[in-house]
């Protein structure tokens, strides 16, 4: 686990409001079609899948969940015929971040496993802000992925 501040962050998204699950998986499958018919999907490219809400506080039904794509600005974007494709910012915040395997039971284990690595390293989780899986090609290359937590 390393600490990073990310900072404000341009980003064009596709939102689902639902149960996290499968259906965020669907998503993702989506979005990234959409990305490379745009040719945006380049080897410098950063994917993020944005969970919004606690599932334990919040009604599943209304659970947030976004996929994005990193851009530098919108100037391209706004050039696309993309009625479901919304853009926006990340706000800056400070993130523990767990480099893992590109693997479905690497990113289930490190979420389970999170908030207790979180507490004994002395971290308090920032609820004002989302659980990022960052998918950065470059390191998907070497079969690798990120999530980042926020954090106070």
């Amino acid at each position: 686990m390393k600490i990073e501040q990310i900072s404000e962050t341009k980003i064009i998204y596709q939102r689902r409001i639902g149960a996290y699950g499968i259906e965020n998986k669907n998503l993702m499958t989506h979005f990234k079609a959409w990305l490379k018919t745009h040719q945006l999907l380049k080897d410098d490219a950063v994917v993020l899948a944005l969970a919004w809400d606690n599932p334990v506080t919040t009604t599943p039904q209304n659970c947030r969940y976004d996929i994005a794509l990193t851009v530098d600005n919108f100037d391209t974007f706004e050039q696309l015929d993309a009625s479901s494709i919304k853009a926006g910012h990340l706000k800056a915040s400070r993130y523990a971040i767990f480099t893992i395997a590109h693997t479905e039971e690497a990113i289930q284990q490190t979420m389970q496993n999170m908030f207790a690595d979180l507490a004994q390293a002395g971290y308090t989780f920032n609820p004002q802000q989302p659980i990022i899986e960052r998918y950065a090609m470059k390191m998907l290359k070497n079969d690798l992925c990120e999530i980042c937590v926020p954090i106070l």
